[in-house]
Formats: C-alpha cells, sequence, structure tokens
C-alpha cells in the first residue's frame, strides 16, 4: 500500500452510532383536531415525528385517537404501543429498525401502511381487513408463504427484497399493482387468484425467459421485465397470453445483443396489442414492418418443412433400394 493510501485510509472517520431516544410530546408534531368516535370529546387525529432517532414510543399509548401517524427515518424496533391505537388508518413506519409487526396485526381500520426499508425477513398474514396498500420493499424479506393472500389488497410493494419464488403470493382479488423488482427470482410459479392485476414489476430478477404461468394475468396492462437475462426473442413467447397488455419494458436484456434482432417487433409478433414498448410508443411503420416479418417467418417455416419432408422421403427411397439390392442379392446367392 502505498504511503498516502495509508494516511487517506487512517484519516477516514468511523461511521457514526445515533443512540435511540424516547418519544416525548415536545419531539411530536400533533395536528388536525376532530371529534372523538364516541363524540364525547375532541382529540388530535394525526402525529408526524420523522428522522429524531426516536425508538421507545410508549408514549403513543396515550394518543388513542389517531388516525395518521408518520414515524419514519428513526431507530424504532418494538411496536407494541401500537397496537391499542384502534382508529389508526394511515401508518408509516419506513425506514426504522423493525423485524416484526405482530402487535400491528390487530388494527382493523388501516389501510395505508409503510414499513419499506426495515429488517423484516418475511412476508407475514395480513389480517387486517381494511387495509388497501402495503410497501415492504427494501427489507430482507425472502419468504412469502405465510402471507397467503388479501381479500381488499389493491397495491402491495415488495421491491428490492430477497424473494426467490412467490409461494403464498396469492389470493388477492382487489390488487391492481404489484411491485417485485430487485429480488432473486426466475419465475412466477406461486402467483395465482390476482384476476384484477393492472401492473406488475419484474425487473432486475434472474428471469431467463418470461417463465411461470402467464395466462392467469388475464387483466395484465403493464409488465416491466428490464434487466433480467432473457438472452433470446423466443423466450418472450409467453407474451401471447398477455391479451390486454398494452405497455412493456424489456430493457437491458442480453437479447439487445442478439445479432439481427429488432426486439421492438420481436414483441409485435407475441403480442400485436401492445401501444408502447420501453417508453416508447409502437409506429403503425413498426405494425406494418411485424406483420412482413411474420410472413416472412411463416414463409421460411414452409419451405423448411417442404425440404425437410424432401429429405426425409429421399431417405426414406435411399432405405428402400438399399433394402430391394439386398433381397435380390440375397435370392441370387440362394440359387447359386
Amino acid at each position: 500500500m502505498a504511503d498516502g493510501d495509508e494516511e487517506e485510509v487512517q484519516g477516514e472517520e468511523p461511521p457514526v452510532v445515533l443512540d435511540p431516544v424516547d418519544l416525548t410530546e415536545d419531539l411530536m408534531t400533533v395536528s388536525q383536531v376532530g371529534k372523538t368516535v364516541d363524540g364525547t370529546g375532541f382529540a388530535f387525529f394525526q402525529l408526524d415525528c420523522t428522522g429524531k432517532q426516536i425508538g421507545d414510543i410508549n408514549a403513543l399509548q396515550h394518543y388513542k385517537h389517531l388516525r395518521q401517524i408518520d414515524m419514519s427515518n428513526n431507530l424504532i424496533k418494538d411496536l407494541s404501543p401500537l397496537a391499542s391505537l384502534g382508529h389508526v388508518l394511515k401508518l408509516n413506519l419506513a425506514k426504522n429498525g423493525i423485524e416484526s409487526l405482530q402487535p400491528l396485526l390487530g388494527l382493523r381500520h388501516l389501510l395505508y401502511l409503510d414499513v419499506s426499508g426495515n429488517a423484516l425477513t418475511e412476508l407475514p398474514a395480513l389480517p387486517m381487513p381494511s387495509l388497501k396498500r402495503a410497501n415492504f420493499s427494501g427489507n430482507k424479506i425472502v419468504s412469502c408463504s405465510s402471507f397467503k393472500g388479501h381479500a381488499k389488497l389493491q397495491f402491495l410493494e415488495l421491491g428490492n427484497n430477497e424473494i426467490q419464488d412467490l409461494e403464498g403470493v396469492s389470493g388477492m382479488p382487489e390488487l391492481q399493482t404489484l411491485n417485485l423488482a430487485q429480488n432473486k427470482l426466475s419465475s412466477i410459479i406461486g402467483l395465482d387468484k390476482v384476476d384484477g392485476l393492472l401492473s406488475l414489476d419484474l425487473s432486475q430478477n434472474q428471469f431467463d425467459s418470461l417463465a411461470g404461468p402467464f395466462d392467469i394475468l388475464e387483466s395484465l396492462v403493464a409488465l416491466n421485465m428490464s434487466q433480467n437475462k432473457i438472452d433470446k426473442a423466443k423466450k418472450l413467447e409467453n407474451l401471447v397470453k398477455l391479451r390486454k397488455l398494452k405497455t412493456l419494458q424489456v430493457k437491458q436484456n442480453p437479447l439487445e445483443e442478439e445479432e439481427g434482432v429488432n426486439v421492438r417487433l420481436e414483441v409485435l409478433l407475441f403480442q400485436k396489442e401492445v401501444l408502447e414498448i420501453n417508453g416508447e410508443p409502437v409506429t403503425a411503420d413498426e405494425r406494418s414492418d411485424a406483420r412482413a416479418l411474420k410472413d416472412k417467418r411463416i414463409e421460411e417455416d414452409m419451405e423448411r418443412i417442404r425440404q425437410e419432408e424432401e429429405a426425409r422421403l429421399a431417405a426414406e427411397e435411399v432405405k428402400r433400394q438399399a433394402e430391394e439390392e439386398a433381397r435380390i442379392a440375397a435370392e441370387a446367392a440362394a440359387e447359386a
């Protein structure tokens, strides 16, 4: 190591470790005064306390009428004090140190949950009957098998985790948007009963083809397959099953390097109803070129089949002649 490098390393400051502080009234910003559910008084409905190194949140137990809580970007691990806040509708706990959501599972009126950027290792069951939106991106989730679906969930964010399969990601009849970008997926096997799904993000995964039961995505309008490992245009053939698809992203896949391949035309061969590819509208000329390419390939296939058939018949004739010559030779030898 050079002297200059040594000095540079020695001069680096160690990362700052923040000590958590307890939540107190002077750290809270409360707003939106309204009448309590029982009508006997008034209370604050909204609490904001972001980026203040909060660890202990026991003080929340005294604010039972809160409906919106934003405590993102803190040092919270224990969510137990939230269990008694039964009126909460919107809860933002992004960027903390949360490892378990168990205390939240009884929040029956919760509509919006953001626990992105925490330390969760699995997607748990969510027995919150009113939940519409849930953000679990940027955790350490490996498994979704405990989830088992949700009757009312419309938006589910699972991007930037370590998910390898989709077991348990099923049974969401109201789901419209599913983000699975930046995981370790190579197939959508396990994804099921999401009949209303409109948008699916599978970018930055390990797909080398459109593997899995894409035919179940009968309502899908937008699909992102960018930055995967798809290396041949033929591996896009499952696009034919996505009859309502209008928008497709397939940028930064190895197939872009395949010689003589126009990715946009290949997409249109499999799904002619697509309106936008890689952020650019499909033109009338591209549709015409795709039809011409399809006709050319049909002709090439027919010619290949004709040549294969001719070759087969010729081989059979050669075999027949050889067998005939062998028979004649055998008869001549028998007569001699």
